[in-house]
């Protein structure tokens, strides 16, 4: 489209493709006033000259059937105007060698909208932009994506604030959740990854690890109701090594699975009462040891937080005795 309007001996050519092809002022006066021009590619243009050059105003038809109206410099469509396209796109703005370029609007036909700077046909610098789905964007833009602070404005309500990178949230921001809570924290190609905090609608905040948007790696959670967790994570649950804290006092130290107590801990109560052994399930599951706080423990196996199977259990601080139990009941035992 990139076509110089100007007139020589008064026929003008254009290349197409490897022809050359004739054309001419079909109307008016195309050297110094006002003229009709056609090419053999089917353009039209119809406004004033100077110097056998488009300059001023005029409405320019391209090849496909769109259509450009505005102002004209020496040959180019430079300056202010509004391009229909054939597509059904439609751009008011300004215009810089046939592209957009400065302050202009673009409305799509899909009803995306865009109010903003554009650099040689791309979007660049400040700019709003309205998706057909409600969603909203206004910030930096470069190379035609959104690039550097901006806030970007969902439907449902939530909202980002923070910075973008080739499109995407990338680097520091903070996401706002229409239903109460936020993130604050870095982003890498549009989810949270690497250190935030998270502040829950319920009143619960997680600081730590995330990576490809769910907690992964070392966090520390804080429960409203005065419990704490401090261990390692694995897509949003608590997995390997950890410590859960319970507001009155109670302790579980060791190994998580699915967000579970799973594997070998120290499990502390309130009473304190002592486990020391295996877990499976958030349940005292296979061997280990209660020390209850008379004095009294039982060593062996366990199912489901109840004794079962062979164990050997000590009274009065010294007395062993062997015993067997099912379900917690003590189906026979010996003094050792």
């Amino acid at each position: 489209m990139h076509i110089l309007f100007r007139v020589q001996l008064l026929i003008m050519f254009s290349f197409i493709g490897s022809q050359l092809l004739a054309v001419g002022c079909v109307s008016g006066d195309c050297i110094n006033g006002f003229g009709i021009y056609e090419n053999g590619n089917k353009e039209r243009y119809k406004g004033t000259w100077k110097t056998g050059r488009a300059n001023g105003l005029g409405e320019f038809i391209d090849k496909d059937g769109g259509i450009y109206t505005g102002q004209w410099r020496m040959g180019e469509m430079t300056g202010s105007g509004e391009y229909r396209y054939a597509n059904g796109n439609i751009y008011n703005g300004h215009f810089l060698n046939y592209k957009p370029h400065g302050f202009g609007a673009f409305k799509f036909t899909n009803g995306d909208y865009y109010k903003g700077n554009y650099h040689h046909g791309v979007k660049q610098g400040q700019g709003l932009y309205f998706r057909n789905n409600g969603d909203k964007y206004e910030g930096h833009w470069k190379a035609g994506k959104k690039d550097g602070k901006g806030i970007y404005y969902y439907l449902n309500g939530n909202k980002y604030i923070g910075v973008f990178k080739n499109g995407v949230k990338n680097g520091h921001g903070t996401f706002y959740w229409k239903k109460g809570g936020t993130y604050k924290g870095s982003f890498l190609a549009g989810s949270f990854s690497g250190k935030g905090t998270r502040n829950y609608a319920n009143g619960n905040r997680y600081y730590g690890a995330y990576k490809n948007g769910a907690r992964n790696g070392q966090g520390e959670v804080f429960f409203k109701n005065g419990d704490y967790f401090k261990g390692n994570f694995a897509n949003n649950k608590r997995a390997g090594q950890g410590e859960f804290k319970w507001s009155d006092g109670g302790v579980y130290k060791g190994q998580f699975y699915l967000n579970m107590f799973h594997g070998i801990a120290i499990r502390t109560y309130a009473n304190g009462e002592v486990y020391k052994g295996s877990f499976r399930n958030n349940q005292r599951n296979g061997t280990g040891t209660f020390l209850s706080n008379d004095g009294k423990s039982y060593f062996g196996e366990w199912k489901n937080n109840q004794k079962h199977g062979e164990g050997i259990c000590v009274v009065n601080s010294r007395k062993k005795i062997q015993c067997y139990w099912e379900e917690d009941v003590l189906i026979w035992h010996k003094t050792l």
